[in-house]
């Protein structure tokens, strides 16, 4: 089942260069201008994956996964009048019904975006909800102008908080830093951007237009680049970028899997490209040899990177890589890989941190079948690079030239965000970016684990380095955001990127493999004035549990005459958990958990039996580290077992997750906080009954089966215990009564 990607072109630029995307990429899979399928794309073999950028309508043409989303007419009417203006969905277009555009403020872009939410979420629901299994969106945009930067920085908040749980990744197009810009206040649209591309987006991919530029003059011989020339450009990083996703293999055939090496830190997230051999129309055929050391070696060549990093000065030096992903398309043996990245090491040409894995990853992919390139082998790098700080430097140089001047500001005080002569949005994303500039510096350095403690951007977790599989009795050091600095969701997913959950070996970062438990303890009778009680651990996870009923109802109010009443209160001490904060009784969490307990217990107890009587269950989370309401579940049980309520069945509970396309049993509180897939599962294990499952996010059926059946496992496993604790707890009783 394929993970689909909603593709949001906003703005002139956004756009245009979507335009030459969706061209490419009918062009990779045989897909004419009308959206029908080319006669010889129809014979099948291609072995692509469509569906990801494309869906079909009722009579089979193909139509793209595209929001086109503008200020002002003129491009998207350009689109309409040409050459594929039956590839797209008109449903899926917007343009302000006023149609005056967003005079390159960025402030009126975002003023825009929030007048017409409701509009383009619309257009947005309406295209997530025909996806079976979405994986994310990409946002293409300038940061420069107004609609691009203003609009897509509300558009990027507002699916942040609608899409929590899905990937953002923007192609993102800076402007030109040498010229002189026709849009003065250029360098304050920038940063506002910056701002939300760093707080809102899992990966923003780089296109710098000095460097597009560049490369077209200097390498292409284009004396005077046209716009179109420097898009075909963009759109083929963009095709390269997405090729593993569209023709699958054994990785990185997903993007969450294609992202997650090339982003350990969570808020160094931004990629910049290389490509190899570039041509475009005019130049098709004059096309060198291509080896697949030639094509690495110039993938790591300044002079093909699409981002100026100013590479001859001194400070540009000391620049490192912190990650690299090579995507090789073509004829490649992989052999001649492995010869190629040695040759690279032996000859020291990638200087990458000292502090992370220092080396570069390659994922093979096939070429279309039905686009004749004059080379035999391409690849595209993409590259998380300390270098790129220099960018933001620069637009942080220009913006601070116009601040000090206070120039063009009132074109931004007619709008709400700085009415009133409020101007803090503009100094909070300064403050943001210039310690964003410092956090890639400190990336430069071996002490930067060390600087992230210091300075609260980096948390430490220590795994013993036998749960991935090196040395015994030794310690491995993990990367961590603190929540304090980004919005909880997001970190769960730099905790995705940042980990590999399951080793090579088969090991899970505690040490468990995929399919085994934590180790469970259970104590009864621990606290003496309840009618029945227990403590309950799964892992570090230990959780309390107290019973007092059947007793008279206290309000007569309540009264059930021919069962008893249940009632169910769930807390979390406030030491429960490493942020020590206080929760208030009955908050909306604890009220829905209280609930979901209570309504569990309720299948169980044979209520029918205590007619006219109450039952209390409370519960207290002691340590919490994941699988907290399946804890909870399981010491209630064991508390109304003590107590000697009459009970159908045991009830036990169990949650199973998805993670690096692993079904995971029992998840601790990283894997459960991973943003992947989990389900809770509550069994009645001798009468074959669930009675309890909740799911978070979506999965494919056949992968839903076997989470549910490993959680299903799961649950009877903890059956077998509290069997067994039982018995113990009544072997023990009967040796006191016969002292």
């Amino acid at each position: 089942m394929p993970r689909e990607i909603i593709t949001l072109q906003v703005g002139q630029c956004g756009n245009q260069i979507g335009m030459e995307f969706w061209k490419q990429l009918s062009l990779e899979h045989g897909i004419s201008k009308d959206g029908i399928l080319e006669d010889y794309a129809t014979q099948g073999g291609a072995g692509d994956r469509k569906d990801v950028f494309f869906y079909q309508a009722d009579d089979q043409h193909y139509i793209p996964r595209a929001l086109l989303m503008d200020l002002e007419p003129r491009v998207i009417n350009g689109i309409q009048t040409g050459e594929y203006r039956d590839l797209y969905n008109q449903e899926n277009i917007f343009i302000s019904s006023d149609g005056s555009g967003a005079g390159n403020n960025w402030a009126s872009g975002y003023d825009q975006g929030k007048h017409f939410e409701e509009d383009l979420m619309d257009m947005i629901d309406r295209e997530a909800d025909g996806s079976d299994s979405l994986e994310g969106f990409v946002l293409c945009h300038s940061i420069a102008g107004g609609t691009g930067s203003g609009m897509g920085s509300y558009l990027l908040e507002t699916l942040n908080d609608h899409y929590s749980k899905k990937l953002i990744q923007t192609y993102s197009v800076f402007p030109n830093q040498n010229d002189t810009s026709d849009v003065v206040v250029q360098p304050y649209n920038s940063l506002l951007t910056l701002k939300r591309l760093t707080l809102n987006a899992d990966c923003v991919v780089v296109l710098d237009n000095t460097a597009l530029n560049r490369i077209a003059v200097e390498r292409l011989h284009i004396q005077n680049p046209t716009v179109s020339e420097t898009n075909s450009l963009v759109s083929t990083v963009m095709a390269a970028s997405t090729t593993t996703l569209r023709y699958p293999g054994y990785m990185n055939n997903d993007l969450v899997g294609l992202l997650a090496s090339l982003i350990p830190t969570p808020r160094c997230h931004f990629l910049m490209t290389g490509y190899t051999p570039l041509t475009v129309d005019r130049q098709a055929n004059m096309i060198r040899k291509t080896t697949v050391l030639d094509v690495m070696r110039r993938l790591l060549q300044t002079k093909n990177m699409m981002v100026s990093c100013n590479a001859r000065t001194k400070q540009a030096s000391l620049a490192k890589y912190i990650s690299i992903l090579n995507i090789i398309q073509g004829e490649v043996d992989p052999t001649k890989v492995h010869e190629s990245l040695q040759r690279i090491r032996e000859r020291k040409l990638v200087n990458f941190i000292e502090w992370g894995p220092a080396s570069i990853q390659v994922a093979l992919s096939r070429k279309s079948p039905y686009v004749r390139t004059a080379h035999r082998v391409s690849g595209l790098m993409l590259a998380s690079y300390t270098g790129i700080r220099h960018l933001f430097a620069k637009c942080l140089s220009q913006y601070s030239m116009l601040r000090k001047r206070q120039a063009f500001l009132d074109k931004y005080k007619s709008f709400p965000m700085f009415a009133d002569n409020d101007l803090s949005e503009f100094d909070e994303s300064k403050d943001l970016i210039d310690s964003l500039v410092d956090e890639y510096k400190a990336c430069e350095s071996p002490d930067y684990i060390k600087w992230g403690v210091e300075t609260g951007l980096v948390g430490l977790v220590i795994v013993t380095e036998t749960v991935l599989g090196l040395n015994n009795n030794s310690k491995y050091l993990l990367l961590l955001l603190l929540p304090s600095v980004i919005n909880v969701h997001r970190q769960s997913f730099s905790i995705t990127a940042a980990m590999e959950y399951v080793s090579p070996e088969g090991l899970r970062l505690d040490g468990r493999r995929p399919m085994e438990m934590r180790q469970l303890r259970a104590e009864v009778g621990v606290v003496s004035r309840a009618d029945g009680s227990a403590v309950f651990e799964m892992g570090n996870t230990k959780v309390i549990a107290a019973v007092y009923g059947p007793r008279e109802v206290q309000h007569r109010s309540q009264q059930v005459n021919d069962k008893a009443l249940i009632r169910c209160e769930y807390t979390m001490a406030n030491f429960s958990t490493g942020d020590r904060l206080r929760r208030p009784k009955g908050d909306r969490r604890s009220t829905e958990i209280s609930l979901v307990i209570r309504q569990t217990m309720e299948a169980c107890i044979m209520t029918h039996l205590m007619p006219r009587s109450q039952i209390d269950i409370f519960v207290q989370v002691l340590q919490a580290d994941g699988g907290t309401r399946s804890a909870c579940i399981n010491a209630a049980t064991l508390a109304l077992a003590d107590a000697g309520i009459p009970m159908c069945d045991l009830v036990t509970s169990c949650s199973a997750g998805y993670l690096n396309s692993t079904p995971l049993l029992d998840l601790n509180y990283v894997e459960d906080s991973a943003g992947g897939p989990d389900v809770t599962v509550g069994i009645l294990p001798k009468l074959d009954k669930v009675t309890l499952l909740q799911m978070d996010a979506k999965l494919p059926m056949d992968i839903f089966e076997n989470v549910m059946q490993l959680a299903t496992e799961g649950c009877k496993a903890v059956a077998n215990y509290i069997r067994e604790v039982l018995m113990e707890n009544t072997k023990q009783l009967e040796n006191r009564r016969g002292v």
